[in-house]
């Protein structure tokens, strides 16, 4: 958690956005969740977490497939 969190904060530095501790907390249990459609896959450098991908699986409204939001 604490790899991703340092990386999450940088990501939402980089789009000037604000993201309340609490929430960040919210958005790591979905992650965690099998049940949610959110994923987060994890780069490591050496022994260093260098990078992150988080997935959201959601429904739309041209296609039967979920669609797939990257951040």
């Amino acid at each position: 958690f604490e790899d991703w969190r340092s990386l999450w904060k940088s990501y939402c530095a980089f789009y000037d956005a604000s993201v309340d501790d609490a929430t960040t907390s919210f958005t790591w249990q979905r992650i965690l969740d099998p049940d949610f459609p959110m994923h987060c896959r994890l780069a490591f450098l050496d022994e260093t977490c260098a990078g992150f991908a988080v997935t959201v699986l959601h429904a739309g409204t041209w296609v039967c497939e979920p669609i797939c939001y990257l951040e």
